[in-house]
Parts: structure tokens; sequence; C-alpha cells
């Protein structure tokens, strides 16, 4: 329609023909970008970041949320004891308006807060490995091992190899994580 008007009143100057013709362009090119509808966003926040543990995570998260018509926000801290950079890069998330947040808690205690304020802007939380004392609810929900069991697990395997004799040295608990000391 517009450029039937420009036919009609050939005497305009041809940069600003040119000029309107392209702002035409750029809106009809931002017209139909915004009838293109954009996947909503899940944020996934690891421990850490290029460890093989967590980028199994990552791939499984990859390769199911597009065939759900999801797409992911993948971020972590650099290290596995930082948490205050991944209780800011949880709160980005929720700024950003993601539909959702999974995340790996470094520790029990200070995440709590956090997610707690993402619960109260609506936004669903999924705790992954690490119980932070809240409970599940429509928002808020779980993925544990059974830490107890597989202790007990531990416990009987090793006492049959032991044969009831000798010490055992447990390595490798992290006390700000509740699922490792159970």
């Amino acid at each position: 329609m517009i450029k039937k008007m420009l036919k009609v009143r050939p005497n305009l100057d041809a940069e600003v023909r040119r000029g309107c013709l392209a702002a035409i362009f750029c809106l009809e090119i931002l017209g139909l970008a915004s009838c293109r509808r954009i996947p909503p966003t899940i944020a996934v926040i690891p421990r850490t970041s290029g460890t093989w543990f967590w980028e199994a995570e990552h791939t499984g998260v990859a390769r199911s949320a597009p065939q759900d018509g999801f797409q992911i926000y993948w971020t972590a801290p650099m290290r596995d004891d930082d948490v205050q950079g991944q209780i800011e890069i949880l709160d980005q998330a929720v700024k950003k308006r993601v539909i959702g947040v999974i995340v790996s808690p470094i520790a029990t205690l200070p995440l709590r807060t956090p997610v707690r304020k993402a619960l109260a802007q609506n936004t669903p939380v999924v705790v992954v490995g690490t119980d932070l004392g809240l409970a599940p609810g429509s928002d808020l929900a779980y993925v544990l091992n059974d830490e107890k069991l597989g202790g007990q697990i531990a416990a009987r395997r090793l006492g049959t190899r032991l044969d009831g004799k000798g010490d055992i040295a447990i390595l490798g608990i992290n006390p700000q994580l509740t699922s490792t000391t159970e």
C-alpha cells in the first residue's frame, strides 16, 4: 500500500523514497519476527561447568528441551565452591523471566533464600541432588538420591569385603551439602 503511494508521487526525492522503503522493509521484518513464537526458556544452573558429571546433565537437558518446546539457558560458576556466583546466576535468571529453574546447589543453606525469592516471583524451581529443607510443593520439586540407602549399601558392601574387621575412611564429604553428610 505504501509502495503504491510512493508511485503516485514520483517527484519525491529518491533518497527519501529509499529511506521510506527501507523503514517499511524493517517494519515488515519486525512485524514478521513478532509473529514468530520464541520458545520459553528454562535456566539450568549446575554446581560448576566443564566437568564430565555436569556435562552429562547438560547433554540430557539440551536433547530433551527442544522436543518439549523449550530453550535452555545453561550457565554455572567456574568453580564448585563459588556459592555467591551461583546465587547471582540464579537471581539473574529469575530477572530474565525464565519460566523455570533447574539448580544443583553448591551449598544447602545459602541457596534457600534465592530459591524462596524465585518461588515468590512464581518461577518454578527443581532442585537436583540436595534437599534444601524447603517443603516441595506445586512450584518446588526435588530430584534426589536416597543417600541413606546408598550409605547403607556401601557400608554393607565394605563390611562384607572386610569381614567385619578393620577401619574405613570416608572421603569427599562436603559439610555444606546435607545430602553428603547423610
